[in-house]
């Protein structure tokens, strides 16, 4: 969503003479209004609530400031990545140890084959 907003807000620096107009199309009232203050916050040059450490957003601009390519805004959240529960490492390590011993005792079987 912030991308997004971010994109929009370009088009409307990129192109002061024109008008970006934002939709809600399928965000909640809260999320359209986040949305609209992040379109503000960039086309008005204040970043301080576009400066979250958990996201990373990259413009790509042509340097020739020819109207007829587009500025291009990309990036990720970052603030949703899920972290292995200490159970979930032990399980995974019990899986790779059993998956290693099958494979040695079958080598073990082959050669003796």
């Amino acid at each position: 969503m912030r991308t997004a907003a971010i994109q929009a807000a370009i088009w409307q620096v990129a192109n002061p003479d024109r008008v970006v107009t934002v939709k809600s199309n399928n965000l909640n009232a809260s999320q359209f209004l986040q949305y609209q203050t992040y379109f503000s916050d960039y086309v008005s040059g204040n970043y301080t609530s576009l400066a979250d450490a958990n996201d990373r957003v990259y413009t790509i601009t042509d340097q020739s400031r020819n109207p007829m390519r587009q500025t291009f805004a990309i990036g990720w959240p970052i603030e949703n990545t899920a972290v292995p529960e200490p159970g979930a490492w032990a399980l995974m390590i019990l899986g790779f140890g059993a998956a290693g011993a099958m494979l040695r005792s079958r080598r073990r079987d082959l050669a003796a084959a």
